[in-house]
C-alpha cells in the first residue's frame, strides 16, 4: 500500500505473501504479483522482491488447499487460463489451485464456496474469491483484468466447483460414498484424522467427506484420565451418578452430526453452579466457531436462524423471552430444529439455506424458561439437568485453564458416553431433573397441570363442558392466573393436553348436553395427585 510507514510495509508484506501461499500460490507467482504494484508494499525489495518473498516462505506451513502447485515454481502460471475466457479460467483455476490427488478441494453449495481446510472444510466469503481472482487476473491475462471479467470469471467458478444439492442435501455427508466409507454421523472429525465412533479408529482426514467442522485438537485415544473434570463433576452433583452419565453421553452427543435423539439440554440452577463452566468445556471441546451463541428470543426473528448454519450446537445462556419476542415462532423453530426438520433459513442479502440444520440446543439458564405450548410438546424435547450448589464466592479462577489441558482426556471420557447412549438407544431423564421439567411442562401448559390436579383419566366417565370450564376458572383464580380465556379455546388447550379425551353430547331430560368424555372431575375420596404421575 502506498504512503504505509515503513514498519507496517514489512507486516503487510510478510501478511500478504503468507496470505497467497495459503491459496495455493508458488513462491514466484507471489512475487510476480507483488511486481504488478512498484510502489506498494513490495516496494522495498525491489530488485530482491523473489529472494524475500522465498526467505518469507522458509518454514512456513500455508494453512490454504494442501495442493502441489503451491510448491512447484513457475509452471503453475502455465496451468491457468487467460480471463478472456471464463469457463476456461474457472476451469484452471479449480484444477490448478483447489485440486490435489485428483480430488477436488472447492465446492459452491448452498450458494456459498466451501473450501477444505485439511481437516474440515470451511465456507470462503465472495469477497475472498474476489480477491483471488484479481490478484491471479493480471498475471495470466493479456489485456487488463477489468470488474466485468472478475464477474464472468466468478459466475463461471460456481459452476465449475458447483456441488450439487441432489447428490449432497445435507452435510455431512461423503463425495462419491464408496462401500468402505462409515456413516458420516458415525465419524468424528479431528484435527489429525477421522474417529470412527464404534471402534475408535482414527482414519485420515479426507476431502471426500463434506463436514463443515471439525474438533481443534488431535484424538488421543490412550488419553490419561481427567482427573480435573472428575473433580468438577464431582463438586456439581456429588454422588448423582445418574446426571453424570447424562452430561457424559450429552458430550458425546455433540460430537457427531447426529441428531437422531431429536432433543435439548437445559442446565437449570442457581448462579455460579458449574453451568458456565460445563458450557465453556462444551465451547473448547467443539471448537469456537462451531458454536453459535443466540438468545433464546433471537430465534423468533426473520434471520434468526442464520447464525445456526453449519454449526454443531447452538449455546444460549440468556434464555429469557420478554414481551416483545415471538414466543410461538420461537418454540416453532425449536421444535423443528430438534424434530430434524429441514428448513427454510433466511438469510441477509443472500438466497435462503434449505437444509436439514445439524445444530443441537443447550440452554442454560438460572430459572426455567417459559414456552406457551398447550400441547407440552417442546418440554417433551428437552433432557432436564440441575444444578443446585452455588460456588459464588467461592470460584476456582484456574478452573478452566485446568480443564482445557484435559481436553483430549474429556473427549475419549464423551466417546464412551456416546457410545453407551447407542447402545441404549435413547436418553434417560435424571431423577435430579424430574421437578424441572414438570415445572417447564405446566409453564408452557397450565391446562396440563389443572388437568393432572383436578381430575381422572377414567374411560366411559364424562364431565359436562361447562361444568369442566367453571371449575377451570375456579383453578385459575386460585392460582392467580387473570385471563383463563373462553370455553372455546379452554376446549381446544384440552384436546391438546389430553390426546385420549373426547366428546359427546348425550340427551339428559331430554336436552343435548356436550360432555367431555374419558376424564371426570375428582371427588374428596381420590387419592392425592402425585407428583410423579404421568400426567393426562
Amino acid at each position: 500500500r502506498e504512503g504505509a510507514a515503513e514498519g507496517q510495509r514489512s507486516e503487510q508484506f510478510h501478511h500478504a505473501v503468507r496470505w497467497c501461499a495459503d491459496r495455493g500460490l508458488a513462491a514466484d507467482r507471489i512475487a510476480a504479483l507483488l511486481e504488478q504494484y512498484p510502489d506498494g508494499i513490495g516496494a522495498k525489495y525491489a530488485g530482491r522482491l523473489a529472494a524475500e518473498v522465498e526467505r518469507c516462505l522458509r518454514g512456513y506451513v500455508p494453512k490454504g488447499p494442501a495442493r502441489p502447485a503451491a510448491a512447484r515454481g513457475r509452471e503453475a502460471d502455465e496451468d491457468l487460463a487467460d480471463f478472456a475466457d471464463p469457463v476456461a479460467a474457472a476451469t484452471s483455476i479449480v484444477a490448478a489451485m483447489y485440486t490435489d490427488a485428483g480430488l477436488r478441494l472447492l465446492h459452491y453449495w448452498q450458494g456459498e464456496f466451501h473450501w477444505w481446510a485439511r481437516s474440515h472444510y470451511v465456507v470462503l466469503p465472495m469477497a475472498d474469491m474476489r480477491e483471488t481472482l484479481y490478484r491471479v487476473g493480471p498475471v495470466v491475462s493479456a489485456k487488463p483484468v477489468k470488474k466485468r471479467s472478475v464477474d464472468d470469471v466468478l459466475d463461471a467458478l460456481k459452476a465449475a466447483a458447483n456441488l450439487s444439492h441432489r447428490s449432497v442435501p445435507a452435510a455431512p455427508a461423503w463425495i462419491g460414498r464408496q462401500d468402505a466409507d462409515p456413516d458420516p454421523r458415525s465419524v468424528i472429525p479431528v484435527r489429525n484424522g477421522l474417529v470412527v465412533v464404534d471402534t475408535g479408529e482414527l482414519l485420515p482426514a479426507t476431502p471426500r467427506l463434506f463436514v463443515p467442522y471439525a474438533l481443534p485438537f488431535d484424538y488421543t485415544p490412550t488419553a490419561p484420565q481427567p482427573v480435573e473434570w472428575f473433580k468438577f463433576l464431582a463438586s456439581v452433583w456429588g454422588d448423582d451418578a445418574e446426571s453424570i452419565e447424562s452430561l457424559q453421553e450429552w458430550l458425546g452427543y455433540l460430537l457427531t452430526a447426529d441428531t437422531s435423539q431429536q432433543k435439548a439440554l437445559l442446565l437449570v440452577g442457581p448462579r455460579r453452579s458449574g453451568k458456565g463452566t460445563i458450557g465453556r468445556v462444551i465451547v473448547q471441546l467443539l471448537g469456537e466457531r462451531n458454536v453459535a451463541s443466540p438468545t433464546l428470543a433471537s430465534l423468533g426473528n426473520n434471520f434468526g436462524l442464520e447464525p445456526l448454519i453449519g454449526k454443531t450446537a447452538a449455546l444460549m445462556s440468556d434464555a429469557r423471552l420478554g414481551g416483545r419476542a415471538d414466543i410461538a415462532a420461537v418454540a416453532e423453530n425449536l421444535l423443528r430444529l430438534t424434530g430434524e426438520d429441514a428448513v427454510s433459513v433466511d438469510r441477509k442479502f443472500r438466497e435462503a439455506y434449505t437444509a436439514r440444520l445439524l445444530t443441537r440446543i443447550i440452554v442454560l439458564t438460572n430459572e426455567v424458561p417459559v414456552f406457551r405450548d398447550a400441547a407440552s410438546a417442546l418440554p417433551s424435547r428437552f433432557i432436564v439437568l440441575r444444578t443446585d450448589k452455588s460456588f459464588y464466592g467461592r470460584e476456582d479462577h484456574a478452573l478452566d485453564r485446568k480443564l482445557a489441558a484435559e481436553l483430549p482426556s474429556i473427549l475419549v471420557w464423551a466417546l464412551a458416553g456416546l457410545r453407551r447412549l447407542r447402545e441404549r438407544g435413547r436418553f434417560i431423564q435424571p431423577a435430579a431433573g424430574a421437578a424441572q421439567m414438570r415445572l417447564m411442562e405446566d409453564l408452557a401448559s397450565p391446562i396440563g397441570a389443572f388437568l393432572r390436579e383436578a381430575c381422572i383419566a377414567e374411560p366411559g366417565a364424562q364431565v359436562p363442558v361447562a361444568k369442566l370450564y367453571e371449575r377451570w376458572r375456579e383453578w385459575c383464580k386460585e392460582h392467580g392466573r387473570d385471563q383463563p380465556g373462553t370455553e372455546q379455546t379452554f376446549g381446544r388447550d384440552v384436546a391438546a393436553a389430553a390426546a385420549g379425551v373426547g366428546h359427546s353430547r348425550p340427551r339428559i331430560n331430554g336436552v343435548r348436553v356436550r360432555m367431555y368424555s374419558g376424564l371426570r372431575l375428582r371427588d374428596p375420596d381420590d387419592p392425592e395427585v402425585d407428583d410423579e404421575d404421568e400426567a393426562l
